[in-house]
């Protein structure tokens, strides 16, 4: 494991300082404000990602890691780099677990912890502040517990997964499947499912007694869909294309020998997983995958390994299966990355133009934009404006053009160009640009969860909304 925690350091070091980008600065923004405010989970602005009573929900997330980084933000100070390197140390152990289910399942651990360290929906995720990656590091932490037989503390870990996020119900059935399939059973192991019962249902009932409603049933109400076949589609989609191990996996699945208990239970859990991560949302967002990525890295080895046990003997096959998926991954989070970065490279030029172009009128950029705009620009200039929203004459607007789709623009008259950035970069992938149709973060915003493009990797205008009086 030693190696693997050198490798994962040296992967993740380039990326340590990512800016705020995507849902990082509404995560962000919680924790800040969650110091003045401990006993009330969410902020009670009904325009923001909160809630407040009387309001539809706005934050789909339990509270436990706003808290964890309301903490960081305490002890460290607002300092990324900080705070990425603290929640390295959790991705470290959630590597050291799947290292430990893989030594059960899988001839290679180590190798097969490096195809999951390396797979772009993990890989990429783990750079940002979203919950996902955090989500799935104590998911296989209880995992491991449970097969190691540490019952309370892999009970403990059950409890908190879904105060995560709520996809993290599934690690329910996934644990008890493990208990079922298992050869030692123990009737009194399911005793230790009160635990998480017990935790779901305190903050349940916490939930209720602040906004007069539990905060499951309302994201439930809100956000749950009944699948459609487009759903299985964007979500296969997805899925294939952030985990490219499982296209060799799938060339060994008609050739599979012997289907054993383990085969079974990696199997049961992909299922599971996929027909829960269905259910969620009419869209698909790579970060979704962690919670089948580990199944579907594990049990694709194990195929290959059925299949083809003298090729991966040979250290070359594995390292030839292991290298574009390395590749992948860092240009993946590099351009992730680049994209971040021009969000704060954009924020620093809108301000100093506002400063150089003193004019009455209102200044906005549109509230739907996917980047970190809202927490690097000026507030007390720049205002937030929901997509249709008419937009009075005279006013100006910021626009990301190639990541936010003119559905979601506010509502213009005539939009008169005032100023024009292009963002170029060498690398030709895209993990959001509407034009070539990647949505890494939301298929919503593009139908493949990446792209290839030439064009640049974002371009932002500066619009005076005219009417046609003015225009003549």
């Amino acid at each position: 494991m030693k190696w693997i925690s050198i490798i994962a350091l040296i992967a993740f070091l380039p990326f340590i300082n990512r800016p705020l980008f995507i849902d990082d600065h509404a995560i962000f923004q919680q924790a800040e404000s969650l110091s003045t405010r401990l006993a009330t989970p969410y902020s009670t602005y009904p325009e923001q990602l909160g809630w407040t009573p009387g309001h539809d929900v706005g934050e789909d997330n339990p509270p436990i890691f706003f808290y964890l980084l309301a903490l960081l933000i305490r002890t460290l100070g607002p300092t990324l780099w900080k705070i990425h390197l603290v929640l390295f140390s959790i991705h470290l152990l959630g590597l050291w677990a799947f290292y430990g289910l893989a030594k059960r399942f899988t001839q290679y651990p180590q190798w097969a912890t490096l195809c999951w360290l390396f797979t772009p929906h993990y890989f990429v995720t783990a750079q940002s502040l979203l919950v996902d990656s955090f989500l799935i590091d104590l998911f296989l932490l209880a995992m491991f517990c449970l097969t190691q037989r540490w019952m309370l503390m892999g009970a403990l870990l059950l409890g908190i997964v879904p105060l995560i996020k709520y996809a993290g119900l599934l690690s329910w059935p996934i644990a008890g499947l493990w208990i079922l399939l298992r050869k030692e059973r123990n009737s009194r192991d399911w005793i230790y499912f009160l635990i998480p019962i017990a935790l779901f249902a305190s903050w349940m009932l916490w939930s209720r007694s602040i906004y007069g409603h539990d905060h499951f049933t309302a994201v439930a109400r809100s956000r749950m869909t009944w699948p459609g076949l487009s759903n299985y589609l964007v979500l296969g989609r997805f899925w294939i294309g952030t985990t490219p191990i499982v296209l060799v996996g799938l060339i060994g699945l008609s050739q599979i020998k012997q289907i054993n208990r383990e085969i079974v239970f990696l199997a049961s859990w992909l299922v599971l997983g996929l027909v829960g991560l269905s259910f969620a949302l009419p869209w698909v967002c790579a970060r979704f995958l962690v919670i089948i990525g580990p199944p579907s890295v594990l049990l694709s080895i194990v195929i290959m390994e059925n299949v083809f046990p003298k090729l991966l003997d040979r250290f070359t096959i594995r390292f030839i299966v292991l290298l574009p998926i390395i590749v992948l991954s860092l240009l993946l989070a590099q351009i992730d990355y680049a994209q971040a970065r021009n969000d704060v490279a954009i924020a620093q030029q809108a301000n100093q133009w506002l400063d150089n172009h003193p004019a009455i009128g209102n200044y906005y950029y549109p509230a739907a934009a996917l980047g970190g705009l809202s927490y690097y620009l000026n507030k007390a200039h720049w205002q937030a404006i929901e997509p249709a929203k008419i937009v009075q004459t005279g006013s100006y607007v910021l626009l990301p053009t190639r990541t936010l789709p003119s559905l979601f623009w506010p509502k213009l008259d005539r939009a008169h160009i005032l100023e024009r950035w292009d963002y170029n970069t060498w690398n030709p992938l895209r993990v959001l640009d509407n034009p070539s149709g990647a949505g890494f973060y939301g298929s919503i915003w593009g139908a493949l969860p990446f792209s290839f493009s030439k064009g640049p990797v974002e371009t932002y205008l500066i619009v005076r909304n005219e009417n046609d009086e003015q225009t003549k």
